[in-house]
């Protein structure tokens, strides 16, 4: 679940960021029927990509030239294209409702990341078409998990199950849909107390103390997962994207909602580009942190940095070096581009020994300095045209 929201998510920055930055380009753009030309393009493909289709790849196409039209005063535009989102979004629900499993699954998990992009439209029916087909599958999704833990063939199919539900009533939360989000919490209440009693009932000592200490993690784990769900609601993201899409290439918000600190290397290599990898085998202290925990911490601090999340790999055209730098359980490749911000501060900044020429860098990326750590995360400037696998 995790790893697909991860692609999800990044592919909804690119596209809406592609949108918001030629909105901004066709606005400062001196032939002012060429650029009303070329939105119209954007708007009859967007329309005619979503038509007839039950999945939601075209639904982030959609939101950008929604939230365009809008900005553009074109009222009949930002209908048309809020009109053709809720249908999409109707047709998706109910084919995701008939297949069930991981169908649902994934279909909610999608929803949910658009509802953070449809609050930037400022377009109520985008909104209340995902509201209406998120209350619909959050039941829907979480009464499938309930099955999967009642009936659990054995103790570890059931701690997965429960920390998807757990998952569930923190994505709830953080979309701040609250009468959804109680609902699932008392779902997640008698299924932990369910397990408590399986644990405490085991007569093994050693299996006993084992699965009593694992409802105790999934415990900590949901009061984690639900303050930061609180923090990082869908209010304080939604300004975050919409801030950010609009000031492509700016780093000027350097600071989210939650008051978390974007990193340094972010904040001022104005320009640059951000490949981070993680060990396949964690340390006990990031292990703590869920998938979804880390991609929406570093998806914030991307956003936040004035750039964008992406899914494929920076770009090694006009590359001056990049630098390698070590985190919790990885690295991050930091790639600098000549005539940039950035060009300068890592040139200043990044230690002798972490930097690599750009004429010895692969054209398919830098790699990772341990064979261990596998690429996780892409952050990538705003409105770049990014290349590779």
């Amino acid at each position: 679940m995790g790893s697909l929201r991860q692609i999800v998510l990044g592919t909804a920055c690119l596209a809406l960021g592609a949108f918001l930055v030629a909105g901004a380009a066709y606005a400062q753009s001196g032939d002012a029927a060429s650029s009303a030309a070329e939105f119209k393009r954007a708007y009859d493909s967007a329309l005619t990509g979503a038509a007839g289709n039950d999945t939601l790849d075209p639904a982030y196409e959609l939101l950008g030239v929604a939230g365009n039209a809008r900005e553009r005063n074109a009222k009949d535009m930002a209908n048309g294209a809020a009109d053709a989102f809720a249908q999409l979004i109707q047709r998706a629900t109910a084919a995701a409702l008939k297949k069930g499993g991981s169908v649902a699954q994934d279909t909610l998990d999608q929803m949910v990341d658009l509802r953070f992009f449809a609050e930037t439209t400022q377009l109520e029916k985008t909104t209340t078409a995902l509201d209406v087909a998120l209350r619909t599958l959050f039941p829907a999704v979480a009464k499938a998990n309930e099955q999967r833990i009642d009936t659990a063939a054995n103790w570890d199919d059931r701690v997965s199950a429960l920390r998807d539900l757990i998952g569930l009533q923190a994505s709830a939360t953080q979309i701040k849909l609250d009468d959804v989000a109680a609902s699932l919490a008392v779902g997640v209440d008698t299924r932990l107390t369910g397990a408590d009693a399986v644990a405490t009932a085991d007569p093994d000592t050693a299996e006993r103390a084992r699965k009593a200490g694992e409802v105790e993690e999934l415990k900590r784990a949901r009061v984690d997962q639900l303050n930061e769900a609180t923090a990082n609601n869908i209010n304080a993201v939604a300004k975050q994207m919409q801030s950010s899409g609009r000031t492509a290439g700016s780093s000027q918000v350097t600071r989210s909602e939650a008051e978390t600190d974007v990193p340094e290397d972010m904040a001022e290599g104005d320009g640059s580009c951000m490949e981070t990898g993680y060990r396949t085998k964690r340390s006990a202290a990031g292990a703590q942190s869920t998938p979804d925990a880390s991609r929406r911490a570093h998806d914030r601090d991307c956003i936040n940095s004035g750039r964008v999340p992406a899914t494929s790999r920076c770009s090694t055209d006009n590359l001056t070096m990049v630098c390698y730098s070590a985190i919790q359980d990885g690295e991050r490749i930091t790639y600098i581009y000549s005539d940039t911000p950035a060009d300068s501060y890592f040139r200043k900044s990044c230690p002798a020994g972490d930097v690599l020429a750009g004429n010895k860098v692969p054209k398919d990326g830098a790699p990772f300095r341990s064979s261990d750590i596998k690429l996780a995360f892409v952050c990538a400037p705003a409105g770049s045209d990014i290349s590779g696998d």
